[in-house]
């Protein structure tokens, strides 16, 4: 019996199919200005507050922000208490390999009358309940790190819009994690994931009479999330063949 060798590799690939999804993105801008909480754009990301009722909240960003709509993780000063947000985006599930990328611009701690810092994260997860995954970490000693407590060498940059990328293998169980085109951390996975499918950014909450750092804010603009380009370039392969035959 003779193999036809590119029916199996396409045969193979199709059999992938079912474990990979569509790009997911969100560029915010179909969004109407005000909370994100409760919107979903068409690239396929609903957002919702992780606090139900709470008053911290992000927005798609109000005019004088340095995109004309973006997400927008604001700090609300409220009393004694500075809130920050932790906000989840949900999404149809993407694995094993997925890569996110999304440009940030942050814009905290800047005011020189106030030493306290305050810090935000941008999480690619599997999942709310358990969490399998990675994120980026803007310090409060400002240095990138990650969600797993790794810090790198290389500063934050305020008030400028800097792409971060985050990449996952839940089948080898590892990632990576860039900055401005820069690795900040790469290792394994604190855990057994499947496929990601939350976001979770978040600004963290002071207590203005610890540490005071009113007006802090964070931005992100263009997300995108895909299967493993590698995966992609399989299927398109497959197809090629089959129409070949």
């Amino acid at each position: 019996m003779k193999f036809n060798w590119k029916v199996v590799i396409a045969v193979a690939a199709l059999a992938a199919a079912p474990t990979l999804a569509a790009t997911i993105s969100d560029d915010f801008e179909s969004y109407a200005l005000g909370s994100l909480d409760g919107q979903a754009g068409p690239g396929g990301i609903s957002w919702s507050k992780t606090s139900l009722g709470g008053s911290a909240d992000a927005y798609a960003a109000l005019p004088g922000y340095n995109s004309p709509k973006s997400g927008r993780w604001d700090v609300k000063d409220i009393g004694t208490v500075s809130e920050g947000d932790d906000m989840l985006g949900a999404f149809a599930a993407i694995g094993p390999q997925v890569t996110l990328t999304a440009w940030t611009y942050s814009f905290l701690s800047v005011d020189p009358l106030f030493t306290g810092k305050r810090n935000a994260e941008f999480s690619l997860l599997d999942g709310i309940l358990s969490g399998v995954g990675i994120g980026l970490v803007w310090r409060a000693d400002g240095k990138l790190g990650d969600t797993n407590g790794n810090v790198s060498a290389i500063n934050f940059v305020n008030q400028q819009w800097k792409q971060i990328q985050i990449d996952i293998d839940y089948a080898a169980g590892t990632y990576a994690t860039y900055y401005d085109g820069n690795l900040v951390s790469a290792g394994a996975l604190a855990g057994v994931g499947n496929a990601a499918a939350v976001l979770n950014i978040f600004l963290e909450t002071k207590n203005l009479s610890d540490v005071p750092n009113p007006n802090d804010s964070f931005l992100v603009d263009d997300i995108m999330i895909t299967p493993e380009p590698a995966s992609l370039a399989l299927l398109a392969l497959a197809g090629l063949l089959i129409r070949r035959r």
